[in-house]
């Protein structure tokens, strides 16, 4: 696909995943009208869609954009026990959540709890939203150390138990994959893991009410020099599997800090124009865990909680000490998630839509927005 075909390029997607992005129109309007009355004070209900749950800080990657590194171990406190977990799951049903999303500072797969919450969500009703780079996925070794199971068997177990995938992929290309993972044959068990995820049925495709094709799975790429001209490929072969394509600019944090040379600086005017121009025409919506493209699912949308039971702002950033809204180990989850809607709130009317643009992301020569 050339550049100049991808300028005329729509931006409408043409798949939606299952339980992330696929609510329709009638149901996020809903959703803002019953925001609505909560901040007028005419309900105590506070509507939310998706519990983020943070998995173990660790990852048997070492990309070299990983933001991951900056905040692993620094929130704190003792992780969340399985039945803390499961405990919280059960509180976001009565809450009216429809969707867990597992995600973190590191690859929610290697958690050994990672099943056995996958099981609870699916029995209450709801939907998995697995971040995954899909390694254990076509690793027999890897996903038998960890769950007991073989690759196959550990893929099959997710499809049974309603899970939607979001799988890490820069390149289709073996030697840039291991440069960018910096894991020897790591592109092999991929590929495996790619086979054994169309197998069991995640690329099935349904049709919405509003004709939306919805899938179990996306790909997601993270744009960089090393990979910007194969961009078009991967979103081609994304949709030759029935998969939604997400691709973006990454935030300048984490390894990302000592591999500067290898992306585009977000100041500059250049990268700015790529972004709205490139990057975001190839991407069917602008980050992982948008919703109906403006609004985000981790802070619009639903509330995420921290490896240790903070509530975060996001899966990209730990909790700013000065800015802490609670812990769900000393309160429960709905009254953390109406005190985060106030600190939204005050935000809102200072002008800002997002906290990890306001306080973490700040732009200057060397930081990403």
């Amino acid at each position: 696909m050339r550049l100049t075909e991808i300028l005329k390029q729509p931006t409408d997607k043409e798949f939606v995943v299952r339980g992330l992005d696929d609510f329709s129109d009638k149901e996020l309007e809903e959703f803002w009208y019953k925001k609505k009355l909560f901040r007028k004070g005419k309900t105590e209900d506070f509507p939310i869609l998706f519990l983020g749950l943070s998995t173990k800080d660790a990852c048997n990657y070492a990309c070299i954009f990983c933001y991951g590194p900056e905040f692993r171990g620094k929130e704190g406190g003792t992780p969340l026990t399985l039945d803390e977990q499961k405990k919280l799951i059960d509180e976001g049903t009565e809450m009216g959540i429809k969707s867990v999303i597992y995600c973190g500072n590191g690859e929610p797969t290697i958690d050994q709890g990672l099943t056995k919450m996958i099981k609870h969500t699916h029995d209450n009703g709801l939907i998995s939203i697995v971040f995954t780079n899909g390694q254990l996925m076509g690793n027999d070794e890897e996903a038998y150390k960890y769950h007991g199971m073989n690759a196959k068997e550990l893929t099959s177990f997710m499809y049974e138990n309603g899970v939607s995938l979001v799988t890490h992929i820069e390149s289709l290309d073996a030697e840039l994959y291991e440069k960018i993972t910096q894991i020897p044959g790591s592109f092999q068990k991929m590929m495996q893991a790619l086979t054994n995820i169309q197998d069991v049925g995640f690329t099935k495709i349904s049709q919405s009410s509003d004709g939306k094709m919805i899938t179990r799975l996306a790909i997601s790429a993270i744009a960089m020099k090393w990979n910007f001209f194969e961009l078009p490929e991967l979103l081609e072969y994304a949709h030759s599997v029935n998969a939604q394509y997400l691709c973006k600019f990454p935030s300048f944090l984490g390894r990302l800090q000592q591999n500067k040379d290898v992306f585009f600086i977000p100041s500059e005017d250049a990268t700015l124009w790529l972004r709205e121009n490139y990057v975001r025409k190839l991407s069917e919506k602008p980050e992982s865990i948008t919703v109906d493209y403006l609004h985000c699912g981790a802070w619009h949308y639903g509330i995420v909680v921290g490896n240790n039971g903070d509530i975060r702002f996001c899966y990209s950033a730990t909790v700013n000490p000065n800015n802490r809204i609670g812990n769900v180990k000393e309160e429960p989850l709905q009254y953390l998630v109406k005190r985060r809607e106030d600190i939204f709130v005050k935000m809102l009317e200072k002008g800002e839509t997002c906290p990890i643009k306001a306080q973490w992301y700040k732009v200057n020569k060397n930081e990403s927005r």
